[in-house]
């Protein structure tokens, strides 16, 4: 009976390596038979908040994850009973204890794994890494794509700054609200955070599958801060309407960039495309008249049928030399956004739009120009909402988007009061007629017949001759509507420029006006 005698006390574990303020792990100090092993608890408290001759946390008290002294005698008292069982079940059963035989009973009894010392930050290096690494041997077959490893890192170095030293066993459903609050105090919209924090228990699910993590608390963990920034009924993101699609196929320009970024938009707002799959989408991609790849995010084949506005656009760029050639001309994400906002001005989208944005309990509001919010995934946005508005059934978009579920593709469906309209007329038997776009001059020189006209053009807006006039506006394509915007108020009057100077930046009117009073000067 000797060997199943043993001792229990609780006591709080100091390390040279701990400084003044840091919170010290509780052990729970097993001794039997001449051996003694130490269980951590799970919990860890400041000195101060320790009561060492009861051997337990004094009252009243909350450790810095959030956790109750109640809480944490609660969880004492539990390995104290645990303890008890594990040694009347050796005697019961005539199992000679040893300090791995109680310490691998004692984690059965508490339905526990092995307690690691690694932090949960070097544990998430690890998922990153493993992710990172499958990408590198086969982007095809990757788990994670790039943009996903991006938001991954950024959650584990907002970790770090929250808390470095923190452990699985840490963890509670207030620490986790206490992490969302310091991501919200970083100026993060609640949106965001959500899906931060959305990510992060997709970590703590592979930590948990993995072994690493017996602490299921993050299941419990919901979002404190919810995004009410929409209960407006108006999105920060729009759909393109027809006649939005029909200008910015309209407008024309010297510059090949923006004639780049046009096609490549325009194509993905005819197929539903990703950006990211477009720059990626090679030759050997197109097969049988459809577009035929695997999506990088989801690793999912899709593939759609072309129909002629799409094969006009592809017609610009091939036939192709070598199927692995990529379709387009390479561009960064943020490039092609940064000249988007051309694209926008250039097609006169400069009518308001409300852009709201909530952190925390505080909703922010603010009117910007239109163009100021178009971007690369705007187009799967516009097509999306263009299918639902004209009646394709769901199943058919989601085959060519990609989405999984209806609930998925309906953050992408944004109606417009055109739409709406357009639904009511149909109800009583009318129909709005085709909106027809005029092609648009592309700049000034359009308006010359001969030699003598360039030249003229030339003295009235001190300009250069064609061939580098268009080598200037190649850099600064909104010069070229700025010249137009002189021209037709000096030609035709200011109702025929006034669209020209509505997409003229604020910051470029002092110039219009300059120009303006310049060639009213030369007229007389």
């Amino acid at each position: 009976m000797s060997n199943y005698k043993y001792n229990l006390n609780f006591r709080i574990e100091k390390r040279k390596s701990f400084k003044d303020g840091d919170e010290l792990p509780i052990n729970a100090d097993i001794t039997f038979c001449g051996k003694r092993i130490f269980y951590f608890i799970g919990h860890r408290v400041a000195e101060n908040q320790w009561d060492k001759d009861a051997q337990t946390v004094r009252r009243n008290n909350f450790n810095q994850a959030g956790v109750s002294a109640s809480d944490i005698k609660a969880r004492m008292s539990r390995i104290r009973t645990a303890v008890d069982s594990v040694f009347s079940t050796m005697e019961h059963l005539g199992i000679t204890p040893t300090p791995n035989s109680v310490r691998e009973a004692l984690r059965k009894e508490l339905a526990e794994e092995k307690v690691t010392r690694k932090t949960v930050g070097e544990y998430y290096r690890m998922l990153i890494d493993e992710r990172d690494e499958e990408r590198r041997v086969d982007p095809k077959t990757a788990k994670w794509s790039k943009p996903t490893s991006t938001k991954h890192n950024t959650i584990l170095t907002r970790l770090n700054e929250f808390r470095r030293t923190l452990y699985f066993e840490d963890v509670t459903v207030e620490l986790l609200e206490k992490f969302e609050v310091f991501l919200i105090q970083k100026n993060l919209t609640n949106a965001y955070v959500t899906q931060l924090m959305k990510s992060m228990k997709g970590f703590f699910n592979w930590a948990t599958k993995k072994g690493y993590n017996a602490n299921l608390a993050f299941k419990d963990y919901t979002p404190k801060f919810r995004d009410d920034s929409k209960k407006s009924g108006r999105s920060n993101r729009f759909p393109l309407t027809i006649e939005d699609l029909e200008a910015i196929k309209a407008f024309q320009t010297p510059s090949h960039a923006i004639d780049r970024t046009r096609n490549v938009f325009l194509f993905c707002c005819y197929s539903g495309m990703r950006f990211g799959d477009a720059m990626q989408m090679r030759w050997c991609d197109i097969i049988n008249d459809c577009v035929d790849f695997v999506a990088e995010k989801t690793n999912q084949r899709i593939a759609f049928p072309l129909n002629n506005f799409l094969r006009s656009i592809l017609a610009k760029y091939g036939p192709a030399e070598n199927p692995e050639d990529r379709v387009f001309p390479q561009i960064s994400n943020q490039k092609f956004n940064e000249q988007m906002k051309i694209v926008g001005q250039l097609a006169g989208l400069t009518d308001d739009w409300k852009l709201t944005r909530q952190v925390g309990n505080h909703v922010d509001e603010k009117i910007v120009p239109r163009y100021a919010k178009l971007s690369s995934h705007l187009g799967r946005h516009t097509f999306t909402s263009r299918a639902s508005s004209l009646g394709a059934p769901s199943e058919t978009i989601r085959s060519i988007t990609g989405h999984t579920t209806d609930k998925m593709m309906g953050n992408y469906v944004h109606l417009s009061m055109k739409d709406k309209q357009g639904l009511m007329d149909k109800l009583d038997g009318s129909e709005p007629d085709d909106v027809k776009a005029n092609v648009e001059p592309a700049s000034v020189y359009d308006f010359a017949k001969t030699k003598n006209d360039e030249r003229a053009l030339q003295r009235m807006l001190s300009i250069p001759a064609k061939k580098e006039y268009f080598a200037q506006v190649e850099k600064d394509p909104v010069m070229a509507q700025l010249h137009l915007a002189v021209y037709l108020w000096n030609i035709e009057g200011a109702a025929a420029a006034s669209k020209y100077i509505d997409r003229l930046p604020k910051t470029r009117l002092s110039e219009f006006y300059q120009l303006l009073a310049a060639t009213q000067s030369w007229k007389r």
